[in-house]
């Protein structure tokens, strides 16, 4: 558990180094983070690992804003788990447990951490503006597609930071963001900037 910032990514983070200095595991990405409750930085990763015998180095790199002692804003549900815990599980229990982190790692989650608001479009599916783009959930499947900022493409959202989404009456999807407004026809983007 550690820290997270959208324009930092990860400033409390850990990792675990073979003896060599290679990084085996990092919860340095905010994208592959969840939220940990309290405030929206407070980050939680959780992974599984079958390490072979020998030396391994665990590192945690913190910053002085935010800390197991000492949190500036609402902690996390969980405070003793702050930094890295390990647990060694029998082998049994760890392939039970992979076979539920293989499912999860394969389910598409909503984009970001905050969401603004939420919408029920005349298709039944629910849009939300969230902070890291938009999410369209399939009420009957409960697939989520997620939208973000594509810089290659020419057609995408101006800027992830989503603050309103509409839907009109001939069913177009309108997206405030804070770089401009854009437009989702049946998939068709357009985008306006003032």
């Amino acid at each position: 558990m550690g820290e997270g910032l959208l324009a930092n990514n990860m400033v409390d983070y850990g990792w675990l180094e073979s003896e060599k200095g290679d990084i085996i595991w990092t919860s340095s990405d905010i994208d592959s983070t969840y939220f940990a409750g309290g405030n929206g930085k407070n980050r939680t990763k959780i992974g599984m690992l079958k390490l072979k015998k020998g030396r391994y180095k665990l590192r945690y790199r913190s910053d002085d804003s935010h800390s197991a002692q000492s949190f500036n804003f609402p902690p996390p549900e969980d405070t003793l788990s702050w930094g890295i815990t390990m647990y060694s599980l029998p082998k049994d229990q760890y392939n039970s447990l992979e076979k539920i982190f293989i499912k999860d790692n394969s389910t598409t989650f909503l984009n970001g951490q905050n969401v603004f608001k939420l919408i029920l479009a005349s298709d039944n599916s629910i849009w939300a503006a969230t902070n890291l783009g938009i999410s369209k959930i399939n009420r009957e499947t409960h697939e989520v597609v997620n939208y973000r900022k594509n810089k290659s493409a020419n057609k995408s959202l101006s800027s992830e930071l989503v603050n309103d989404i509409v839907e009109d009456m001939n069913g177009n999807i309108w997206i405030a963001t804070e770089d401009g407004l854009n437009m989702l026809e049946p998939k068709k983007w357009k985008n306006y900037y003032s």
